[in-house]
């Protein structure tokens, strides 16, 4: 399975600090979401909150994608009027980035 995961900029910024990578206010935060240590980091939380939860495998994300801005105002119907996702139409939004998460291979 793979995901579409939107930052938190306040976390990422003690995430950077952490990790002594300068994230200044000039920061491209879309560029920045595409550095690996940041993926892989996310990631590595993510399973581990998974497992601690005791997911299955097939419940368990094994790619994801960064993104810089809440899904409202990428595209605001990717969301119902009570903020749930329209899985089919965010699917068909991100489907270049799902695509690639594939070919990395899983």
């Amino acid at each position: 399975m793979v995901g579409v995961a939107v930052v938190d900029v306040a976390h990422i910024k003690v995430w950077a600090k952490e990790n002594a990578i300068e994230f200044g206010d000039n920061v491209d935060l879309k560029e920045f979401c595409l550095r690996e240590d940041l993926n892989k980091a996310i990631l590595t939380d993510l399973l581990r909150l998974a497992t601690e939860n005791k997911f299955n495998s097939l419940e368990k994300v094994k790619q994801i994608h960064l993104v810089e801005l809440p899904l409202n105002e990428i595209n605001p119907e990717l969301l119902t009027p009570t903020m749930k996702i329209k899985r089919n139409i965010a699917k068909n939004h991100f489907q270049p980035e799902i695509e690639a998460l594939y070919a990395k291979g899983i």
